[in-house]
């Protein structure tokens, strides 16, 4: 599980590292190319050709584009702002969560949930410092990611009670690059060698993290394994200070450890922890 959220993070820092010298849109495609054939062969292996057959078409593709906007938002965020800065604000995205399910799902929510939500915007505040010399408009942006991604996430439940994981993953892979991929000939730029590299090593190591959190949940609880999904914000920060040398402010770490310890009090008594890493952006 550990080994696994350290490698997630490698996706985002090849992104950051190469939005200097390329479009967001075209990182983002390069991103999605490789994981899409890799996730349909194996989906196609476990389930076959008739799974694709769907009475649901509309809500499948709203789901991909919720999907889609939320790596949007969050991929132009860390083009701005730290690594785990970002990360922190999408993580906000659990609590969005609990407060969707009551809203749309009219699932009961206890006191203690709400003054947990309470907490986790208290750890936004923190970290964007809203009206501060050094507030950047784009943590706005991730926040932005982070609904976009809840939104995301309670569709995928809804989903999930029909739909193989699997076949909602390659839908929305397919979804993405259908979207993305007209915009190609206006965007692209020619793509150096050793970027080619650098953009495959990160997609490979981002679905090969996958697999690995996958197989951690295959052999263990929820409960067990939940904590260990914010040990990815601590890669992001290695990550960010090893590569674009960002460490966070006094602030920002209280609103780093506020917010992980919001979520993973979440995670352990809504079981949202699972649902989150099962289906992170690959």
């Amino acid at each position: 599980m550990v080994a696994g959220v350290m490698l997630v993070p490698l996706v985002d820092a090849g992104t950051k590292l190469l939005s200097v010298r390329y479009s967001i849109l075209q990182l983002l495609w390069v991103r999605f190319f490789f994981p899409f054939w890799f996730i349909m062969v194996i989906t196609v292996w476990r389930h076959g050709t008739k799974c694709f057959v769907i009475g649901r078409p509309v809500p499948l593709l709203v789901r991909g584009v919720l999907w889609l906007g939320s790596n949007i938002c969050f991929a132009t965020a860390i083009k701005f702002i730290p690594l785990a800065e970002g990360m922190a604000l999408l993580f906000f995205s659990s609590v969005i969560l609990i407060v969707l399910s009551w809203l749309v799902l009219s699932e009961p929510i206890q006191l203690d949930r709400w003054v947990a939500s309470g907490l986790g915007l208290v750890a936004i505040l923190m970290i964007i410092r809203p009206g501060f010399s050094d507030f950047n408009s784009s943590g706005l942006l991730a926040l932005g990611a982070a609904g976009l991604f809840a939104l995301y996430l309670l569709s995928t439940r809804l989903l999930s009670r029909s739909e193989p994981p699997l076949v909602l993953m390659s839908y929305q892979l397919a979804g993405a690059l259908l979207l993305l991929t007209p915009a190609l000939p206006f965007i692209w730029e020619e793509v150096l060698a050793g970027d080619i590299i650098l953009m495959f090593a990160a997609s490979m190591g981002n679905i090969i993290g996958h697999l690995m959190i996958i197989r951690a949940f295959s052999h263990a609880d929820v409960s067990v394994l939940a904590p260990f999904l914010y040990f990815e914000i601590i890669m992001q920060i290695v990550l960010g200070y090893a590569l674009f040398g960002d460490f966070p402010s006094a602030w920002t770490w209280g609103g780093i450890v506020l917010i992980v310890a919001v979520g993973v009090y979440v995670a352990l008594g809504r079981r949202v922890g699972s649902l989150f890493r099962w289906t992170r952006e690959m």
